[in-house]
């Protein structure tokens, strides 16, 4: 049986969930007035 290392495991579950909610999540968010965010949602949660 293989095994990954944790790190890995981390990264690919957060590139997973990262893809899934540029796909549904963000459609729904493009309509809010403002300025246009320099970040990315997932990097301002991965930088804090």
């Amino acid at each position: 049986m293989n095994s990954i290392d944790f790190g890995t495991l981390l990264t690919t579950i957060f590139v997973v969930v990262d893809d899934w909610y540029r796909e549904q999540v963000k459609k729904t968010t493009l309509l809010k007035p403002g300025v246009k965010a320099s970040m990315s949602d997932s990097e301002i949660m991965n930088w804090c």
